[in-house]
């Protein structure tokens, strides 16, 4: 049984606010996420271990998985320019000490389904990002073994792979990651030199010219904690994040930053923005920190746990449009996606401003209904409510709010766009009330 929880953004009529899940579960056929893309709200593809990867056409609904190569290949960064053309790296080892990696770079022109080997070599790079800026252009940016403060690289072809040039001239051992592109001609990149003794000399590289030259925005000689990656909204606002859950924010094209204080406590592994103001963060599991993602609408100087968050540790997240998003990552009991398709968050509101002299619960409207559908009820004195949908089997199928509410009338939104025709229970339960009532899905 898929498990379906929402996250909610809770809006009462004294100004109180709370999040609850808006996102859903997706069962994937690898056993582990390294990238995700997404050309479009329904054709994405992520890729994995073994040699992995996997396609869909329905935004993740369903699955088509692949194999190339054998067992001892690990996929990494996947990037499509269209439906048919794209880019993916790969690596195994190949039993040298020093240079422990065979590298392979991959491209294809069928959307997938078979892939060419383009480059094969053996060295120190463990991992790369790649974007396409073109039908027959991309930019990669690839990742040393930071244990040897070995060499990564940036580089661009022009001529469908056929020559790869070096972007920078790396002099002095820099690992390159974290490639973001706000169009086909602006792009930013990290960067970072480090040594198992020595200080970290962190960079923000940014080019207007689809990858073939870079100039630096950020830059310190040695500014402790090592920068991870970076988000830009537009040419001028972007966000900057470090170890030990530092964020940074320019609003000037990267000629001034100043870090914020968070209420972040572990490390942040990726960031998407809306707009200037609005945006979610994923970061590491830890005692302090137990859900996975957060949202700010402030620029990121208060951030709202999602509480009910299906992945307790997130890697990766990404949206190609406000309402329709993914995000990687891993949990206790299997999930490794998720997706939302209302921007993360839907709404509970309150109703008028006369507190009600019972507790009630209404049936829903319309019913049937397909596949969306309102749920109304009502609380004579503050309690913690609880309002869950389950299915004829008693499944817990989605978890509506679960929080403490003031006394007051709410409508609640219950979308079952994931689940199945057939007859739904929801329940809600307070303190001192509790009511079942029926409602039926009809696609």
């Amino acid at each position: 049984m898929r498990k379906l929880f929402l996250f909610l953004l809770l809006t009462l009529f004294i100004s109180e606010s709370y999040a609850v899940n808006g996102w859903f579960a997706l069962s994937v056929p690898i056993p582990y996420i390294s990238d995700i893309q997404f050309i479009n709200s329904q054709t994405g593809f992520i890729t994995g271990l073994y040699g992995k990867y996997a396609k869909t056409t329905d935004g993740g609904q369903t699955w088509t998985a692949f194999t190339i190569g054998d067992s001892t290949i690990s996929l990494g960064s996947i990037n499509f320019i269209n439906e048919n053309t794209g880019w993916m790296n790969g690596n195994q080892p190949n039993g040298f000490p020093i240079w422990p990696n065979r590298n392979y770079m991959y491209s294809t022109t069928n959307g997938g389904v078979n892939w060419t080997v383009r480059s094969q070599s053996d060295g120190d790079v463990s991992s790369c990002d790649i974007y396409m800026t073109g039908k027959d252009s991309l930019v990669v940016a690839s990742l040393g073994f930071s244990d040897f403060g070995s060499v990564g690289g940036l580089s661009y072809s022009f001529n469908g792979g056929t020559l790869f040039n070096p972007a920078i001239v790396n002099t002095n051992g820099a690992q390159f990651y974290g490639l973001q592109f706000l169009n086909n001609i602006t792009g930013y990149v990290v960067s970072c030199y480090d040594s198992d003794t020595g200080p970290y000399y962190n960079r923000i590289y940014k080019t207007t010219n689809s990858g073939a030259n870079w100039n630096p925005i950020y830059k310190d000689s040695v500014q402790p904690p090592r920068l991870l990656g970076c988000f830009f909204v537009n040419s001028n606002k972007g966000y900057l994040w470090a170890r030990n859950s530092k964020l940074a924010v320019t609003t000037n094209s990267g000629a001034n930053w100043n870090f914020i204080n968070t209420p972040i406590y572990s490390q942040i592994n990726s960031m998407h923005f809306f707009d200037e103001n609005t945006g979610y963060a994923g970061f590491t599991f830890n005692s302090q920190d137990t859900m996975g993602l957060k949202r700010t609408t402030d620029g990121g100087f208060t951030w709202i746990t999602m509480t009910n968050s299906l992945l307790k540790g997130i890697s990766r997240i990404i949206f190609v449009d406000n309402l329709t998003g993914w995000a990687t990552g891993y949990s206790s009991n299997g999930v490794k996606l998720m997706k939302t398709v209302t921007g993360g968050l839907t709404s509970v509101n309150s109703i008028g401003n006369v507190v009600p002299d019972k507790f009630s619960l209404s049936q829903n409207y319309p019913n049937p209904f397909n596949p969306i559908t309102k749920i109304n009820y009502e609380l004579p004195i503050t309690n913690f409510v609880s309002l869950k949908v389950y299915d004829a089997l008693g499944n817990e199928v989605q978890t509506l709010v679960n929080q403490k509410q003031n006394a007051g009338s709410y409508s609640v939104d219950f979308n079952a766009a994931s689940l199945p025709s057939g007859i739904y229970f929801y329940k809600l339960v307070t303190e001192k009330f509790s009511e079942t009532k029926k409602m039926i899905l009809v696609k």
